[in-house]
């Protein structure tokens, strides 16, 4: 999953306002890292019982499709498997001052991720994946052409 995330990170956050949670100790992930019991990190295993050991994927957004959100999931993990990944040693202690990569935090550079992804395009098949980028760069260019409220307010002021 790690290997995959920057990859299908449009899917786990699909919309501008997806990225807006990305804040330094603000508890939502910003690098690729997994730990133990760790709310630092982006794949968090909480401590417990080994039959209710479970991933907790904390970049995954509450706006993204489950569906869409699954599959990437189970397409990472079985590319970790296939190739047989290496996740690293897990983070231990501050994950944010220890991340020495940090993700994108805005929609356009993840879009370009996915499309430059060739694992997503083998995981979701070119056809798919042409109607989803398609569909995310007309919601962006339309999302950037809006002046909203926040930007009257912003710049009547500073102007």
């Amino acid at each position: 999953m790690l290997s995959t995330l920057l990859d299908s990170l449009l899917l786990f956050c699909p919309n501008a306002n997806s990225y807006r949670r990305f804040q330094t100790n603000s508890y939502a992930p910003l690098a690729a890292t997994w730990g133990v019991d760790n709310r630092t990190v982006s794949l968090r295993v909480p401590g417990g019982p080994a039959f209710s050991r479970h991933i907790e994927h904390r970049i995954c957004g509450a706006d993204a499709n489950p569906y869409l959100a699954a599959a990437a999931i189970l397409a990472g993990i079985h590319r970790g498997i296939r190739e047989q990944l290496d996740p690293g040693t897990p983070v231990e202690g501050n994950g944010y001052a220890q991340a020495t990569e940090l993700l994108p935090t805005d929609w356009l550079t993840t879009l370009r991720a996915l499309e430059g992804s060739s694992w997503a395009r083998e995981a979701f098949g070119s056809e798919f994946l042409g109607v989803y980028l398609a569909v995310k760069r007309a919601e962006y260019r339309q999302f950037m052409g809006e002046v909203g409220e926040q930007d009257w307010r912003w710049y009547l002021n500073q102007a």
